[in-house]
Protein backbone atom coordinates (compact mmCIF):
# COMPACT_ATOMS: atom_id res chain seq x y z
CA UNK A 1 0.00 0.00 0.00
CA UNK A 2 1.21 3.49 -0.78
CA UNK A 3 1.00 4.86 2.76
CA UNK A 4 2.08 8.34 1.67
CA UNK A 5 -0.86 8.69 -0.73
CA UNK A 6 -3.23 7.08 1.78
CA UNK A 7 -2.13 9.59 4.43
CA UNK A 8 -2.35 12.50 1.99
CA UNK A 9 -5.91 11.56 0.96
CA UNK A 10 -6.97 11.30 4.59
CA UNK A 11 -5.30 14.64 5.40
CA UNK A 12 -7.14 16.34 2.53
CA UNK A 13 -10.46 14.80 3.62
CA UNK A 14 -9.79 16.12 7.11
CA UNK A 15 -8.94 19.58 5.72
CA UNK A 16 -12.21 19.61 3.77
CA UNK A 17 -14.28 18.50 6.76
CA UNK A 18 -12.55 21.07 8.98
CA UNK A 19 -13.33 23.84 6.47
CA UNK A 20 -9.69 24.54 5.56
CA UNK A 21 -10.34 23.76 1.87
CA UNK A 22 -13.49 23.70 -0.22
CA UNK A 23 -14.88 20.68 -2.07
CA UNK A 24 -13.67 21.89 -5.48
CA UNK A 25 -10.10 22.24 -4.16
CA UNK A 26 -10.28 18.77 -2.62
CA UNK A 27 -11.66 17.21 -5.80
CA UNK A 28 -9.07 18.86 -8.06
CA UNK A 29 -6.25 17.71 -5.76
CA UNK A 30 -7.66 14.18 -5.47
CA UNK A 31 -8.13 13.64 -9.21
CA UNK A 32 -4.61 14.93 -9.92
CA UNK A 33 -3.06 12.67 -7.29
CA UNK A 34 -4.78 9.41 -8.23
CA UNK A 35 -4.59 9.83 -12.01
CA UNK A 36 -1.17 8.16 -12.40
CA UNK A 37 -1.36 5.63 -9.58
CA UNK A 38 -4.84 4.12 -9.77
CA UNK A 39 -3.81 1.34 -12.18
CA UNK A 40 -0.87 0.32 -9.99
CA UNK A 41 -2.44 0.83 -6.56
CA UNK A 42 -3.41 -2.17 -4.49
CA UNK A 43 -5.97 -2.75 -1.80
CA UNK A 44 -6.53 -1.18 0.70
CA UNK A 45 -5.49 2.05 -1.07
CA UNK A 46 -7.84 1.22 -3.94
CA UNK A 47 -10.65 0.77 -1.41
CA UNK A 48 -10.08 4.29 -0.07
CA UNK A 49 -9.81 5.78 -3.56
CA UNK A 50 -12.98 3.94 -4.62
CA UNK A 51 -14.89 5.17 -1.58
CA UNK A 52 -13.91 8.77 -2.28
CA UNK A 53 -14.71 8.46 -6.00
CA UNK A 54 -18.13 6.97 -5.24
CA UNK A 55 -18.90 9.71 -2.71
CA UNK A 56 -17.97 12.43 -5.21
CA UNK A 57 -19.97 10.76 -8.00
CA UNK A 58 -23.09 10.38 -5.85
CA UNK A 59 -22.89 14.03 -4.82
CA UNK A 60 -22.26 15.39 -8.33
CA UNK A 61 -25.12 13.31 -9.78
CA UNK A 62 -27.55 14.54 -7.12
CA UNK A 63 -27.94 11.14 -5.45
CA UNK A 64 -26.44 12.49 -2.23
CA UNK A 65 -26.65 15.88 -0.56
CA UNK A 66 -23.79 17.74 1.10
CA UNK A 67 -24.47 16.21 4.51
CA UNK A 68 -24.39 12.70 3.05
CA UNK A 69 -21.13 13.57 1.29
CA UNK A 70 -19.63 14.81 4.55
CA UNK A 71 -20.80 11.69 6.41
CA UNK A 72 -19.33 9.41 3.73
CA UNK A 73 -16.05 11.36 3.95
CA UNK A 74 -16.05 10.99 7.74
CA UNK A 75 -16.56 7.26 7.34
CA UNK A 76 -13.73 7.03 4.77
CA UNK A 77 -11.49 9.11 7.00
CA UNK A 78 -11.98 6.81 9.98
CA UNK A 79 -11.90 3.40 8.28
CA UNK A 80 -8.44 1.93 7.90
CA UNK A 81 -7.85 -1.61 6.64
CA UNK A 82 -4.74 -2.86 8.42
CA UNK A 83 -4.38 -6.41 7.17
CA UNK A 84 -5.89 -9.71 6.13
CA UNK A 85 -5.92 -13.03 7.94
CA UNK A 86 -6.48 -16.24 5.96
CA UNK A 87 -9.17 -18.60 7.26
CA UNK A 88 -9.60 -22.29 6.50
CA UNK A 89 -12.44 -22.01 3.99
CA UNK A 90 -10.31 -20.07 1.51
CA UNK A 91 -11.95 -16.78 2.35
CA UNK A 92 -10.17 -14.09 4.27
CA UNK A 93 -11.01 -11.99 7.27
CA UNK A 94 -10.21 -8.33 6.88
CA UNK A 95 -9.34 -6.49 10.02
CA UNK A 96 -10.73 -3.00 10.04
CA UNK A 97 -9.60 -0.41 12.52
CA UNK A 98 -11.85 2.58 12.93
CA UNK A 99 -9.89 5.35 14.54
CA UNK A 100 -12.40 7.62 16.18
CA UNK A 101 -9.81 10.12 17.28
CA UNK A 102 -10.93 13.14 15.30
CA UNK A 103 -12.75 14.71 18.23
CA UNK A 104 -12.50 18.11 16.58
CA UNK A 105 -14.66 16.83 13.73
CA UNK A 106 -17.23 14.93 15.74
CA UNK A 107 -17.14 16.92 18.97
CA UNK A 108 -16.64 13.78 21.04
CA UNK A 109 -13.84 12.38 23.15
CA UNK A 110 -11.17 10.31 21.45
CA UNK A 111 -11.57 6.54 21.32
CA UNK A 112 -10.92 3.53 19.15
CA UNK A 113 -12.99 0.60 17.97
CA UNK A 114 -11.59 -2.54 16.40
CA UNK A 115 -13.69 -4.84 14.27
CA UNK A 116 -13.02 -7.98 12.28
CA UNK A 117 -15.11 -8.59 9.20
CA UNK A 118 -15.11 -11.77 7.13
CA UNK A 119 -15.14 -11.18 3.38
CA UNK A 120 -15.70 -14.00 0.90
CA UNK A 121 -13.26 -14.37 -1.95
Amino acid sequence: MNTNLDSAIREHIYQYLAGAIDLRTFEEWFVGEIWDVIDEARAPLTDLIGAVELTLAEFSSGHADIEELREDFRRALHTIIIGELPITSGSSATIIEEALTAGALAGVSAGMTLASVAVSS
